[in-house]
């Protein structure tokens, strides 16, 4: 009789149990190089010619007539853009906690959850700045060249309606991001004791300093998967 047989089920184990790792950490360097993406055109995008005066313009109050309406298209198609991509990253970093939790559960079962509240709050976040955009595009319209926007071009309820939406999508995602993504990269690299990548995590905070975190998270992240037998 032979022996040798059941020895074949922990093998088969482990291969899967790397195989989920090595998904995992695939998924998580796609995020950072989402991530790196985003924060060299987050850079870019502030020096399109008007769009620091357009934001100005904006903010000092929903009842200017004075914004273009082709000013508010190009807005919304850029915080469209924007948010859509940050949606993408998140959706790709919780692909990689998911898979990660199936190795790890106890370390990174929370960051995959809350990485989809941070989705979900930016989704949020998206329809109520959209639905602003579109209402005073609407309000300029009806004003019809006038110096301000009278209060029958402009719902107050509906303005708030819309204005909640943001600010709960907002939380959501601020919620999510720093218990999700941010916490489950740190425990990344604690996992994997790649120091670099906790430094990236932190560094993903900061405007600018994100292009070096999300560079030094995707090179530990890469090296770390490699490491893998």
């Amino acid at each position: 009789m032979t022996m040798g047989a059941p020895t074949a089920a922990p093998t088969s184990a482990a291969s899967e149990t790397t195989a989920n790792e090595r998904a995992g950490l695939t998924w998580i360097a796609v995020g950072a190089g989402i991530a790196l993406i985003a924060a060299i055109l987050e850079v870019t995008v502030q020096y399109i010619p008007g769009f620091t005066s357009l934001l100005s313009s904006l903010g000092t109050s929903l009842t200017n007539t004075s914004v273009g309406l082709t000013d508010l298209v190009i807005l919304a198609v850029l915080v469209g853009v924007g948010t859509g991509a940050a949606i993408a990253e998140m959706a790709v970093f919780r692909a990689g906690f998911v898979r990660l939790a199936t190795v790890d559960n106890s370390a990174f079962r929370t960051p995959s959850r809350f990485s989809y509240v941070a989705i979900t709050g930016l989704a949020w976040f998206l329809a109520g700045v959209e639905w602003l955009l579109i209402m005073l595009y609407q309000a300029v319209n009806c004003a019809n060249g006038a110096s301000s926007i009278p209060s029958s071009c402009l719902g107050s309820l509906t303005v708030l309606i819309a204005v909640a939406f943001t600010f709960i999508g907002v939380i959501m995602a601020l919620v999510g991001y720093i218990v999700g993504i941010l916490l489950g990269l740190w425990r990344i690299g604690a996992r994997y004791q790649k120091t670099a990548t906790k430094v990236g995590t932190i560094l993903l905070i900061f405007p600018y300093l994100n292009i070096v975190g999300a560079i030094l998270i995707l090179i530990q992240v890469t090296g770390a998967r490699q490491s893998l037998h």
